[in-house]
């Protein structure tokens, strides 16, 4: 499917960790949060 080499190519410009697979719903991007010192 297309959407799989979009998000296959996100992945590689994102880190792995930032699109994540739900299952039976779609993909959820996570953005890395911010801690403040």
């Amino acid at each position: 499917r297309s959407i799989d080499s979009r998000i296959v190519r996100l992945r590689r410009k994102l880190d792995t960790e930032t699109i994540t697979t739900i299952r039976g719903a779609g993909y959820r991007f996570d953005p890395p949060t911010q801690f403040a010192d």
